[in-house]
């Protein structure tokens, strides 16, 4: 069984039961907030996998974020089309949850960790 539940505007889906949470998240031009997400999520579970779908950035977004343990999906055609890509990704990595976060870090991932506990 798959539930979605919104809280302070991130998207959480979840399986039953997971150990861990995984984090999509859609990048366009965020070359300013990417790192620090980045590393906000790694000091929270440093066990988490990151899922970063490029939607066509022209800046140093994704190269920034190569620096990093995350997993980086291209697609160029938009929010949307990236969100699909993304989660295309989580089904086929058989992942039991995740967390949907923008790139600007409007969402504060200590929010994903505290519903998952």
């Amino acid at each position: 069984m798959l539930v979605i539940l919104q809280i302070k505007s991130a998207v959480v889906l979840r399986a039953e039961r997971s150990l861990y949470v995984n984090y999509l998240i859609p990048v366009h031009n965020e070359a300013l907030n990417i790192s620090s997400l980045i590393r906000r999520i790694l000091w929270i579970d440093s066990e988490a996998q990151i899922c970063l779908v490029n939607s066509a950035s022209q800046d140093e977004s994704i190269m920034l974020a190569q620096g990093y343990p995350v997993h980086i999906i291209p697609s160029d055609r938009g929010y949307t089309q990236a969100l699909a890509a993304g989660y295309r990704f989580a089904v086929q990595a058989e992942w039991k949850s995740l967390v949907q976060l923008d790139a600007d870090g409007q969402h504060d991932p200590i929010y994903a960790q505290a519903l998952h506990n």
